[in-house]
């Protein structure tokens, strides 16, 4: 990548924030089965669950970062797997929400499988204003990002 290239990340607050949220879920689900066979309850293994999410939070914060360069965006899959998607190759950007993290699924003619942008990096501003300066006001991700951060 370019001496120019810009790196976001996503926020650690939201995403601790969902995993808290998903490890409670989970957590009473499994209390409530087992309170209601009388199984004894354990609530270090449920601390122990929730600190185990938000380390791995914390891991995939540092490790999935976006990407914004002049040669395009370089960016992740679904899986995981990056790709770079010049700016002049976006032809579709689709809004979805994935278990209540919202992400634009970004289309490129040279990318075999979407790009997932999060909607919920730490520096937001700032990422629209890097990608509609090397994009340009037309580019559709810039079209969607206007429609989707207020």
């Amino acid at each position: 990548m370019s001496d120019h290239t810009r790196v976001y990340r996503s926020s650690f607050l939201v995403c601790w924030r969902w995993t808290t949220g998903l490890c409670a879920g989970i957590a009473l689900f499994f209390h409530a089965i087992a309170l209601a066979q009388g199984i004894p309850q354990s609530v270090p293994s449920t601390i122990t669950l929730a600190l185990g999410m938000s380390l791995a939070m914390a891991v995939a914060v540092i490790c999935f970062p976006v990407y914004v360069s002049a040669e395009g965006l370089p960016c992740y899959n679904f899986w995981g797997a990056y790709s770079i998607a010049p700016w002049s190759t976006i032809s579709v950007v689709c809004p979805t929400n994935l278990f209540g993290l919202r992400y634009l699924r970004v289309r490129s003619t040279a990318c075999s499988s979407e790009l997932w942008v999060p909607l919920y990096l730490s520096k937001m501003s700032s990422f629209v204003a890097s990608v509609r300066e090397f994009a340009g006001e037309t580019n559709p991700l810039v079209l969607s990002l206007a429609q989707q951060v207020q």
